[in-house]
């Protein structure tokens, strides 16, 4: 990494790189994956976007209620509007924890074509802070489970996430959401996040900046 490199420039003494490399290597060896309940105090609302008749929401506790559970969000084929979920946190998240939901196709596999249809967000209270769709989600096939995590790194603060699932003309008119799902990163990751997103080391031989 760059900035470990620029680290190594300054010319630490040994035992103080060591000591920054060790604990940034030992406070969080990995993310940390959360899943708010509403237990937690989470709370989930559902929302249909247009004027569509056939369109519906069901089961929006589950979101928030246990892992085997599941939301269904129904657009029917050839209609233009949406239909979708929001997640509100019981505390907010700083940036750069990803942030998404866990998703499943009722009727299959999952494919491109479904992602593209797929839209998160994230909200600090009513303000909408981030939205990405289809291509720009990292969709990740939970192999275990058969189900899809999409996600995106949030690169502001947030204290809510929501998806919304669009229509199209397409087979697939439905989509189940098992549950939102907040990973955290390590702090080499941070470290990693904060170096793309500009952060530098400088000094000849006074320490560390990273801003």
């Amino acid at each position: 990494m760059r900035l470990l490199a620029r680290l190594t420039a300054l010319r630490l003494p040994a035992l103080l790189m060591g000591l920054f490399l060790g604990t940034a290597l030992a406070v969080s060896a990995q993310p940390t994956v959360y899943i708010p309940t509403a237990a937690d105090g989470a709370t989930a609302s559902s929302f249909i976007n247009g004027l569509c008749v056939g369109c519906s929401v069901t089961d929006t506790d589950d979101v928030v209620g246990r892992r085997q559970d599941a939301a269904r969000l129904l657009v029917p084929v050839g209609v233009l509007s949406s239909a979708g979920i929001r997640v509100d946190l019981p505390a907010s998240e700083p940036a750069n924890p990803r942030a998404g939901f866990v998703i499943d196709d009722p009727n299959g596999l999952l494919d491109v074509t479904v992602i593209d249809r797929v839209t998160v967000r994230t909200y600090l209270g009513a303000t909408l802070q981030e939205t990405r769709s289809g291509g720009s989600l990292l969709s990740l096939q939970l192999m275990a489970s058969g189900l899809s995590k999409v996600t995106f790194r949030a690169r502001k603060a947030y204290d809510a996430v929501e998806i919304e699932f669009g229509g199209a003309v397409a087979l697939l008119t439905e989509i189940d959401v098992r549950y939102a799902i907040i990973t955290r990163p390590t702090t080499l990751d941070r470290i990693v996040a904060l170096e793309s997103d500009g952060a530098t080391v400088s000094g000849p031989t006074s320490g560390l900046c990273l801003g």
